[in-house]
């Protein structure tokens, strides 16, 4: 009987073995904030690959993108040469299927690399994930795996460097303390794994300081290469606009949809003044038009909402919507006794659009216990970039926005601040008991928002990581 040794060909540097030790302690959920070149991908995939051994299940690998998955690891290439995908010992592959980027072992464990940016994680019954560059990913995708890997009594390990102060960053802050969790933030100068000299190169070659010190020392202070909104949403956090539950029964609510495969909406109010009360944003893949009707009167129903104006795209009436009885989106949704407002067609999303909601954001209050998820997919709307010029160091660009699941809840947006723009929801006359002098401002307090990182609070914490990596 042949024996196959798990990991196979990996050396463990000595930074990266108290994240292995530890979840061979028995931790169950690990979170590794850790620099560019530290070796994230190929530690957390030997540790897939050796628990793949151990228990029979199905493991998955969470990228952004299926395309990043395939470029970083299923066709990546570390420094020294050496294919990802060799840490996978050829007697333990049962099968191999390319373009579904998965793998079967011989003793009925399976392995695939799946991405986050359409949400398809939902159906496979994981006993073991990586998500990596979760600062990067749809963060919903982790709220489906969640449950089934506490019925399972699975594990997951997020890794990223970071992208300003989004999801990842707010779930760093969160389990810091936590003694479940493993959680370790290295930058170079802990881990000693990229020389100073190749820094200092890569500064005079043109690499921003921004850049540097968010890929090379882990600062959380800088958001999203190529971001379109990040600035402004970083403005009007600092000046209070995230707020809580600020409805006003007395207004009308408004809605403004972006169908597709990915559907997002966001609920708004046109307030008493000039600032933009939004309520709540919500998006869902696979519930069709008469579930999303549904599920406005439930809302109606539940939080007292009174519904004005539907608000969507130009091509909702085309037959790019049709839905199975033969008519389309906006048929069913007037059938359903909305007041739907289709939009006219943008001419240049880039020139026009996106400059137009940039400097409407600042008008917006949003309600950040409703509006979490579009508040972040907003910070990550981003550029494209060109994928075959690009480099790690160099981004090269577009000027078109990426496709990337973002970009539903961005085009939402979009079509909220043209629905001001062309008068169709205007201001709401002030009441007369209004004594004038203010405009409208959100009636609650402020949520504590999480404050700037010291270093103290930079310190590992794990389980116990005495003792050596057992290979």
């Amino acid at each position: 009987m042949n024996t196959i040794i798990l990991p196979h060909k990996f050396n463990p540097r000595d930074y990266q073995k108290p994240l292995l030790r530890a979840m061979d302690n028995g931790i169950r959920r690990a979170l590794t904030v850790w620099h560019r070149r530290s070796g994230k991908d190929k530690t957390d995939l030997n540790y897939t690959i050796k628990e793949m051994g151990k228990r029979v299940g199905q493991y998955y690998y969470y990228f952004p993108t299926m395309t990043q998955g395939r470029k970083i690891l299923w066709d990546g290439i570390d420094r020294d040469g050496f294919k990802f995908m060799g840490h996978f010992p050829k007697a333990f592959i049962s099968s191999k299927n390319d373009q579904m980027m998965q793998i079967k072992a011989v003793n009925g464990s399976l392995f695939q690399i799946v991405g986050t940016d359409r949400l398809e994680v939902v159906g496979p019954n994981p006993v073991g994930c990586v998500f990596s560059e979760f600062s990067l990913q749809n963060p919903r995708g982790w709220s489906y795996v969640r449950p089934i890997l506490a019925e399972n009594k699975g594990w997951a390990i997020f890794n990223f460097t970071p992208r300003g102060r989004n999801h990842a960053y707010r779930l760093y802050r969160q389990v810091l303390k936590n003694p479940d969790w493993f959680v370790e933030k290295l930058s170079v100068d802990d881990t000693g794994a990229v020389e100073l000299e190749y820094i200092d190169a890569e500064r005079r070659a043109g690499m921003t300081e921004g850049l540097i010190q968010q890929e090379f020392y882990c600062s959380f202070d800088y958001g999203m290469i190529g971001a379109y909104y990040s600035n402004v949403l970083n403005e009007i956090e600092a000046e209070g606009h995230f707020q809580r539950s600020f409805h006003d029964r007395d207004l009308a609510t408004h809605i403004v949809l972006d169908p597709g495969y990915t559907t997002a909406v966001w609920l708004f109010q046109a307030p008493y003044g000039t600032e933009v009360p939004v309520l709540r944003y919500y998006e869902d893949i696979g519930l069709g038009i008469d579930g999303f009707g549904k599920l406005f009167r439930q809302w109606e129903h539940d939080h007292h909402y009174n519904y004005g104006k539907v608000f969507v795209p130009c091509d909702m009436d085309s037959n790019a919507h049709k839905v199975t009885r033969g008519e389309t989106a906006l048929d069913v949704l007037r059938e359903l006794g909305f007041d739907c407002v289709p939009l006219p067609r943008e001419t240049n999303v880039v020139r026009e659009g996106i400059p137009r909601t940039e400097k409407f954001l600042r008008r917006c209050w949003f309600d950040y216990d409703q509006c979490e998820l579009g508040i972040d997919s907003l910070r990550l709307y981003h550029e494209a970039q060109n994928q075959a010029m690009s480099t790690e160091d160099k981004p090269v660009f577009t000027k078109i926005p990426a496709k990337d699941g973002f970009d539903h809840c961005a085009d939402a947006m979009r079509y909220m601040s043209m629905a001001f723009e062309k008068d169709f929801v205007r201001a709401s006359s002030y009441p007369s008991s209004h004594t004038g002098g203010l405009d409208y401002k959100p009636h609650t307090t402020d949520i504590a928002r999480p404050g700037a990182i010291d270093d103290e609070s930079d310190m590992l914490v794990s389980a116990d990581t005495e003792g050596a990596y057992t290979e």
